[in-house]
C-alpha cells in the first residue's frame, strides 16, 4: 500500500492503528449512542469495519457533518425528511 503523506508512516507501526486509501465513508455504526464501526465504500463494495475504543472524525468543515447527519446525528426533522434513522438528536 503507498501512502502520500510521509508524516503518517511512523504512526503506521503502531499496533491499535490501521488506515485505508481510496475508501469513502458512508456511514458511522451505532450500537445505541456509542459509536463501534463505519460503513466504507471501497472500490464500489460496501464494507463495514468494527472499532473497539473509539473514532475519530476528520473530514473537514463539510464532509464531518455529512457524514455525521448520513450516521442519523443531527435535526431530527431534516433526518426524517431523507428517511435517516435517528440516533441522536442535535440540532444546529
Amino acid at each position: 500500500m503507498q501512502y502520500r503523506c510521509w508524516l503518517l508512516r511512523p504512526a503506521l507501526k503502531r499496533p491499535n492503528l490501521s488506515a485505508q486509501t481510496n475508501a469513502l465513508v458512508e456511514r458511522i455504526e451505532f450500537d445505541g449512542n456509542r459509536a463501534v464501526g463505519l460503513t466504507v465504500n471501497i472500490k464500489g463494495i460496501s464494507h463495514t469495519i468494527k472499532c473497539n475504543k473509539e473514532i475519530v472524525l476528520s473530514a473537514g468543515a463539510i464532509n464531518s457533518p455529512q457524514t455525521l447527519m448520513l450516521s442519523g446525528i443531527g435535526d431530527q426533522d431534516e433526518l426524517q425528511r431523507h428517511n435517516i434513522p435517528v440516533v441522536k438528536h442535535l440540532p444546529g
